[in-house]
């Protein structure tokens, strides 16, 4: 029986195990086995915590996500205005893949292109992934709904409806994260600078400057 108190600390160390693996070898590369070794634990430790392949994976995921989250949340704060917080929502997106960025427990800005691109893929055929995914969807455009409300209110940014607005925002990002971490080739500007121009010009108020 573990001891009381290691579930937290073992199950993170199991998720960030089978991160690591999929950063390397991709998702056909997971297995129990390699999961125990990597992460140092005994065999019996993953399944007692995690059981199977298929929780190993979607637990990993949800772990990712909260990372991201983490980065994003970095970026942020609160004396921001609405303008500030979301230029900086798009220097957390894009600033996790820039080459020379800090790692995200222990994992490369690379590492982390390659686990954002396998998850995605695996998001589009496991309904436990979508579920996850919802959430974090919800979440982000719930957050980002409300700084566009606030926006609004201070003069900053026109009229416009929040929760249609929040919902082709997150398509803006996602759409340029993507089109970067495949290898598209934008002309020789920016995606961050893109996704700039465009809440400029779809966003701001007029006579606002930024």
């Amino acid at each position: 029986m573990p001891k009381v108190g290691m579930e937290p600390i073992r199950r993170k160390q199991i998720t960030e195990a089978v991160l690591e693996i999929i950063s390397s070898g991709g998702l056909d590369a997971v297995t129990i086995e390699r999961v125990a070794e990597k992460a140092g634990v005994s065999k019996g430790v993953v399944i007692y915590y995690f059981h199977g392949k298929d929780e190993l994976i979607v637990e990993s995921y949800r772990a990712f996500l909260e990372y991201y989250k983490e980065c994003i949340a970095g970026c942020v704060d609160t004396g921001m205005t609405a303008w500030g917080l979301l230029e900086a929502i798009g220097d957390g997106v894009f600033g996790v893949f820039d080459e020379g960025a800090d790692s995200v427990n222990g994992q490369s800005p690379e590492k982390m292109a390659r686990i954002f691109v396998h998850f995605y893929t695996l998001t589009l055929l496991n309904p436990g992934m979508r579920n996850i995914y919802e959430e974090y969807y919800k979440d982000y455009i719930g957050k980002t709904a409300m700084i566009v409300e606030m926006g609004i209110a201070s003069g900053e940014l026109r009229q416009t409806d929040p929760l249609v607005f929040a919902h082709g925002f997150i398509a803006l990002l996602d759409g340029l994260l993507l089109m970067r971490l495949l290898g598209y080739q934008t002309g020789g500007i920016s995606v961050k600078d893109i996704y700039i121009d465009y809440l400029r010009k779809s966003l701001l108020s007029e006579g606002v400057s930024k």
